[in-house]
């Protein structure tokens, strides 16, 4: 396992890498990224739907880990651990321009990624699944979200990327690719 040192020492080259890909490069790896969390959020949402109450809420929560494991593994650029890039600027490795550089291409691809998702989950109906128990539940999810009082979103928006960052740091700590999915799993599990 790596030292929290080591740790920061690879997320400071790993980070600094980060900022010069191409902008093509971080569109497609954002895409992907995009796509892999979609993916993970409908398998989250149809397996929530297979169970009522709160052990449909938990296997849903233990699903959800697999679209981090996917980013990570697959080597995909997503927004949420991205904004660790603050890391490398502020050990003067990386530009502020890089940066935001990265944050911006790579926010679209997460979004272009997700719709594309959100598409064929639509028109592959997906969620009629269960006598439409899938679908159920991603509107469920959807009116809970957007009924939030903006400074709930928002708080809780922060302590759902601070869970992402501490388990990209974690997934860091590990030398081979169990590790990574196992270091990753309960802080994303938690804020599921």
């Amino acid at each position: 396992m790596n030292s929290p040192k080591e740790i920061a020492q690879s997320y400071i080259a790993a980070g600094t890498a980060k900022t010069k890909l191409s902008i093509s490069k971080m569109l497609v790896l954002g895409i992907l990224a995009g796509m892999f969390i979609a993916i993970a959020g409908v398998a989250s949402t149809v397996a929530s739907a297979t169970l009522t109450g709160s052990i449909g809420k938990l296997l849903g929560a233990a699903v959800f880990p697999g679209g981090l494991a996917m980013v990570l593994v697959a080597g995909s650029e997503l927004f949420t651990g991205n904004t660790m890039i603050i890391l490398p600027v502020c050990c003067r490795q990386a530009t502020v321009g890089g940066m935001l550089k990265n944050w911006v291409t790579v926010y679209i691809g997460n979004f272009i990624g997700s719709l594309l998702v959100a598409a064929l989950v639509v028109y592959g109906g997906t969620f009629g699944l269960f006598d439409n128990a899938a679908g159920g539940a991603a509107i469920n999810t959807a009116v809970a979200k957007v009924t939030l009082a903006f400074d709930d979103a928002f708080i809780r928006g922060i302590l759902c990327n601070f869970l992402v960052c501490i388990a990209v740091w974690i997934s860091f700590a590990a030398k081979d690719v169990v590790g990574k999915i196992s270091g990753l799993f309960f802080p994303i599990m938690i804020f599921v």
